[in-house]
C-alpha cells in the first residue's frame, strides 16, 4: 500500500493539471485562477485516490461493484459545491461549463482506477515471481538430495568392498582409506545445512573421492589439481565439482594402460574440468546431475555451466562470483 500512496501523491498534481489545463489554454481562466484552480483539484484527485483505496481494502475480490461504488463515492463528494455555492473568482466560469467538471470527474477517476489496477497486476505478478523462485529452490534442494541418495548407497557399498580387501593386504594404508572415507561421509551428512560450500572445502571432498576411487581403481584414474590458491575463497554450488568428477567416471571406460585423466585448473573466476574421452557406449544417457549442478549453479551467480567437447576431450567450466 506504501507504493499506492506514493503514486498517489506523485500522480494526483498531474492530474490535476490536466483537468484544468484545457480552460487555461481556450483562455477560460487567467493564470492565476488556473493555479487555484489546480491546487484544489490536486487535492481532489488526492481524495479520489483515498477513496479508491480504501474500497480496495473494502472490496479486494470484486473489481465491477468497488468501481461502482467508486464513481458514486467520487460523485458524492461534489455534494458540498452544490449545496454551498463557494464563491470563487472562476465560479461562472465552473456554471457555464457545467459539463466540463462532471467529465474531468469521470476521466481522472478512471485513470485513477487504471493506474490501481495495473499496480494490482504487477503486485500479483512479483508474488507469483517470489513463489516461483521459492518452488525452484526446494525443487533443487530436493534435487540435490535425489543426487546424493544416489551416490551413497552405490558408493558405499564399493568403498567397504574395498575396505574389506585392504584391511587383509595393507593394514597402514586401510587406515588411510578409512580417514578419507570417514571425511567424505561427513561431508555428504552435511549437505542438507548447505546449498553453497567454499571452493576449498568442495575441493577437499573431491580429492577425498578421487582418492577414494583409487582405491577401487588403482592407476586407471589420474588426477591433477591447478586451482589457484586465490579461487580457493570463492563459493561454489555443494557437489559442483565431484559431480563433474563423477561424470567424467560414471561415462568413461578406463584401464591402468589407458587411465581417465581428470584435471581441475582455474583461470580468472572460472573452474575448468576437463576429462579424456573413452566413452561408453549406452543406450540412455539420464544427464540429471549436470542438469541440477546448472540449475544450481544459475540460482547460485546467473550463470550456467558452459561445456566443451571435442574428439578427445570433454570439458566444463563454472564461472564464480564474489558472494
Amino acid at each position: 500500500m506504501k507504493t499506492i500512496y506514493k503514486i498517489a501523491l506523485i500522480t494526483s498534481p498531474a492530474l490535476a493539471l490536466s483537468g484544468v489545463s484545457p480552460l487555461y489554454i481556450f483562455d477560460k481562466l487567467n493564470l492565476s485562477q488556473s493555479c487555484v484552480l489546480w491546487l484544489g483539484l490536486t487535492a481532489n484527485v488526492f481524495i479520489f485516490w483515498c477513496i479508491n483505496i480504501f474500497l480496495l481494502k473494502k472490496i479486494p475480490h470484486n473489481e465491477v461493484k468497488r468501481n461502482i461504488v467508486s464513481f458514486f463515492l467520487i460523485f458524492l463528494t461534489h455534494i458540498p459545491k452544490v449545496f454551498f455555492e463557494p464563491e470563487l473568482p472562476f465560479s461562472n466560469v465552473v456554471h457555464q461549463y457545467f459539463v466540463y467538471p462532471i467529465l474531468t470527474t469521470i476521466t481522472l477517476n478512471t485513470i485513477i482506477l487504471i493506474l490501481l489496477k495495473t499496480q494490482i497486476a504487477e503486485h500479483k505478478n512479483r508474488e507469483i515471481e517470489r513463489q516461483y523462485e521459492q518452488l525452484e529452490i526446494i525443487n533443487l534442494e530436493s534435487q540435490k538430495q535425489l543426487l546424493l541418495q544416489q551416490l551413497q548407497p552405490h558408493f558405499l557399498f564399493n568403498s567397504l568392498s574395498i575396505l574389506k580387501s585392504l584391511i587383509s593386504e595393507n593394514s597402514s594404508l586401510a587406515e588411510n582409506y578409512v580417514m578419507k572415507l570417514s571425511d567424505f561421509l561427513r561431508y555428504t551428512a552435511n549437505i542438507g545445512d548447505n546449498a553453497i560450500v567454499s571452493v576449498a572445502d568442495e575441493l577437499k571432498f573431491t580429492e577425498d573421492y578421487v582418492a577414494l576411487l583409487r582405491g577401487r581403481f588403482d592407476s586407471a584414474i589420474a588426477y591433477e589439481n591447478q586451482i589457484d590458491t586465490n579461487m580457493l575463497r570463492k563459493k561454489i554450488p555443494i557437489l559442483g565439482l565431484q559431480t563433474l568428477v563423477e561424470n567424467a567416471v560414471k561415462h568413461n571406460k578406463f584401464t591402468e594402460e589407458e587411465p581417465l585423466n581428470i584435471k581441475i585448473v582455474s583461470s580468472g573466476n572460472q573452474i575448468i574440468v576437463s576429462n579424456n574421452i573413452n566413452e561408453i557406449i549406452t543406450i540412455e544417457k539420464s544427464g540429471h546431475g549436470l542438469i541440477n549442478l546448472n540449475k544450481r549453479l544459475l540460482h547460485m551467480n546467473n550463470s550456467n555451466i558452459e561445456i566443451y567437447r571435442t574428439k578427445d576431450t570433454f570439458c566444463a567450466i563454472l564461472t564464480l562470483h564474489d558472494l
